[in-house]
């Protein structure tokens, strides 16, 4: 009857009174965030290879260096190089890809950022003005496929991407 009447009291007391729970607040915590420069690509100058030869299962490859060009299907030994310029965050790097497009008028364009055929770099970096600047030139390789292309001006397209590490 005891452990009855106690437990009657301690719900009465319970409920008048409430239960009081202990919390403990921290009000100082924190996030951070870095506000980075939207990259911005613009093409500053396309790739001209001039003339090429319409024989089949040939190649013609420009050097982004200096447009120099080299291969069976070359009409002239200098092209233009294309240049690209990527803006973002001052002193920042950047990582870079080139990606073929489509064939077109039985021509293959392979876009390139070096003599050998190299299609990604990375860590590049940005100039220290503001915004942060870097100019980046593309050669690449065209190849005349098995099927001989039909004469004419002939525009291939391609992505340059670029991304903050």
């Amino acid at each position: 009857m005891k452990k009855v009447l106690f437990a009657a009291i301690c719900s009465v007391l319970l409920f008048f009174f409430g239960l009081n729970a202990y919390a403990v607040d921290k009000t100082d915590c924190t996030a951070t965030a870095t506000v980075i420069r939207q990259i911005v690509i613009l093409e500053t100058n396309g790739i001209d290879f001039g003339n090429i030869y319409d024989t089949i299962n040939q190649d013609c490859r420009m050097d982004p260096s200096d447009g120099s060009m080299s291969g069976d299907a070359c009409a002239s030994a200098t092209g233009t190089a294309g240049v690209i310029q990527v803006q973002g965050s001052s002193s920042g790097t950047v990582d870079i890809e080139v990606v073929q497009g489509a064939d077109v008028n039985n021509i293959a364009f392979e876009p390139a950022l070096d003599n050998v055929g190299t299609t990604a770099l990375a860590g590049q970096a940005l100039s220290a003005a503001s915004p942060g600047a870097l100019d980046v030139k593309v050669g690449g390789l065209l190849t005349v496929s098995g099927t001989q292309p039909a004469p004419g001006a002939t525009n291939f397209s391609y992505t340059f991407r670029c991304t903050y590490p």
